[in-house]
């Protein structure tokens, strides 16, 4: 199964327009399967194809090993501190499924296309990705970067609304994934990136957390709870990970 989500980018555009606040409260078991299935499963923007995956069944990345998690950035250097924050905060909620932070030295402004406007990722981007993994040793895992994410001023005028993105590329807004259809795992080859900034707006952790959640797989909102970030937030992807993939929310062992 695929799911693409050509329009994720509005997740961008919902960022800024939620709670500002963190909410505090504990949500009932019944809620946190509801919003589990508006979140992974219901179809919204997300192009399901049903025979491949059993409907209404969870999606995630595999977590039996740790995900490889890497920042890319032109001259290297250290990781930008809401990253690592954003990061940390995760950790908390899921454990040490992560790896330690592999950094790339790499100039990647050649995947944004000059000829659009706002800050837009050209037709060329496949193969681009495909010389950029090989030349780093990527084959899975998320990747990290500053002044990439998607704007379209067409789509929205204000930069500050799509200041972030989860993505399959840098300076894109569509995120497609494979699934395995024997587990409910993300295929093993799934690289996904967590694009911050587009040279006109500020982002700090809890950006940072809120899209690694759409690439982690909370790839709706489901308002009015997720917001920025939220107790909600964390409750239902702590659960979406404590449980096996591939479950219907009605099977999956709530903790609250």
């Amino acid at each position: 199964m695929k799911l693409t989500k050509g329009v994720l980018v509005l997740a961008g555009l919902a960022l800024l327009a939620g709670c500002e606040e963190e909410e505090t409260e504990v949500i009932e078991p019944v809620n946190i399967r509801g919003y589990i299935q508006k979140t992974n499963i219901d179809k919204g923007f997300v192009e399901v194809y049903p025979d491949r995956q059993p409907a209404g069944t969870t999606v995630r990345f595999d977590i039996s090993s740790k995900i490889p998690v890497y920042f890319v950035k032109n001259g290297g250097g250290e990781v930008p501190l809401p990253i690592k924050d954003g990061v940390s905060q995760m950790k908390g909620l899921l454990g040490g499924v992560f790896s330690e932070f592999t950094v790339i030295d790499d100039d990647i402004s050649y995947f944004r296309d000059p000829a659009k406007p706002g800050n837009q990722n050209d037709w060329q981007q496949s193969s681009k990705l495909n010389q950029f993994y090989a030349k780093h040793g990527i084959e899975y895992g998320l990747v990290f970067a500053e002044g990439t994410a998607f704007w379209d001023p067409e789509m929205e005028s204000d930069p500050e609304k799509m200041c972030a993105n989860a993505s399959s590329a840098p300076y894109n807004g569509g995120l497609s994934i494979e699934i395995d259809p024997n587990t409910g795992l993300f295929s093993t080859d799934h690289v996904a990136w967590v694009n911050l900034g587009n040279g006109q707006c500020e982002w700090d952790s809890d950006i940072v957390i809120h899209e690694m959640a759409h690439n982690l797989g909370l790839f709706n909102h489901f308002e009015p709870y997720y917001g920025k970030w939220s107790t909600a937030a964390e409750q239902v992807i702590r659960n979406l990970y404590s449980n096996p993939a591939g479950l219907t929310p009605e099977n999956m062992l709530i903790v609250e």
